[in-house]
């Protein structure tokens, strides 16, 4: 590698890692276009979670709803 490449490389590991501030317009175009075509211009997304269950395999609504219905409905 020539002394180009190096700077190129060091350059593109600047401009493509999130957390590092862009130094310029120009390089913050470059980001951009960068990220939209990692992710195909749909963005980042976390998917949803779960519901967590106890020990007995009930969701929280779960447990809430049993418990409405022996305090409204004995039997």
């Amino acid at each position: 590698m020539n002394i180009f490449q190096n700077i190129m490389l060091d350059q593109s590991k600047i401009e493509t890692s999130l957390g590092c501030p862009a130094g310029d317009h120009k390089a913050i175009i470059r980001r951009q276009t960068h990220f939209a075509t990692m992710t195909g211009g749909k963005g980042f997304r976390t998917p949803a979670k779960t519901p967590r269950r106890d020990a007995q395999g009930m969701t929280r609504g779960q447990r809430k709803r049993a418990a409405f219905e022996r305090a409204f409905n004995p039997s």
